[in-house]
């Protein structure tokens, strides 16, 4: 598999592979604060950004033309970033992997009245690839998971139901030829929502398909010759919304 794949839904093409060593800095809000009785206490968001800094080395700008037009604002967006990290952690919004003011053995899950309940949430899939879907419940609520066309054309629509209290309940599922994305809706009870291309096990965090912003590559001529023009790039991508 690649590094990644961008670009706007229904057209998430690879990304070209850059040099080892990919800093990742994650960006959380934070708030702390201590009393007279010199007692500290932190507040942290829920919702972490990350930026990617990806270097490529002795590369032809042609190699690098995707990014280069992503970088460029010509591609209308909102531009995506699914990387094969997520693909085998969690692809799932961070919204759904730790939400909700309900608790279910020790684990937290949506109660009547949480913002994500009833929401749907979108996400960029592959055409014609295994897909497992798995959440934690508390004996009641569901996970409606519908698959979109490009155009909007709803392609299947399947309601996961709740099992026993504590317990993850999962399905396996392959996207139809003309899938370009999905959608998950969470109702009251279901909490740690996890997707990952093929079968997994249990929950585990991690980077969903993330809505980017692919910044100007910055550039260093190496070699400037007829017909082989090859530089060294970097370039920030970095999460939004």
């Amino acid at each position: 598999m690649t590094f990644a794949l961008m670009g706007p839904v229904g057209e998430l093409r690879p990304a070209p592979a850059p040099e080892p060593g990919v800093s990742v800095n994650a960006t959380q809000t934070t708030n702390q604060w201590m009393t007279l009785g010199e007692n500290r206490f932190t507040q942290g968001g829920k919702r972490i950004h990350r930026d990617w800094t990806l270097s490529f080395t002795w590369d032809r700008p042609e190699e690098l033309a995707w990014l280069a037009e992503l970088a460029s604002g010509s591609v209308p967006g909102p531009i995506y970033l699914y990387t094969a990290k997520a693909a085998v952690e969690n692809l799932a919004p961070p919204a759904l992997q730790n939400c909700g003011s309900g608790v279910t053995g020790r684990r937290r899950v949506l109660a009547a009245g949480d913002r994500e309940v009833g929401v749907s949430r979108k996400i960029p899939i592959k055409p014609s690839t295994a897909y497992m879907v798995s959440a934690l419940t508390s004996g009641s609520g569901s996970v409606t998971r519908k698959i979109y066309t490009e155009a909007g054309v709803e392609l299947a629509s399947v309601v996961l139901a709740a099992g026993a209290s504590g317990v993850r309940v999962s399905a396996l599922f392959t996207t139809p030829a003309t899938a370009a994305y999905m959608t998950l809706t969470l109702t009251a009870g279901i909490g740690q929502v996890r997707l990952t291309e093929g079968a997994h096990t249990g929950f585990m965090p991690g980077d969903g398909v993330a809505p980017i912003q692919v910044m100007a590559l910055q550039e260093v001529l190496q070699r400037v010759m007829a017909g082989d023009h090859r530089s060294d790039f970097t370039c920030t991508v970095m999460e939004v919304g």
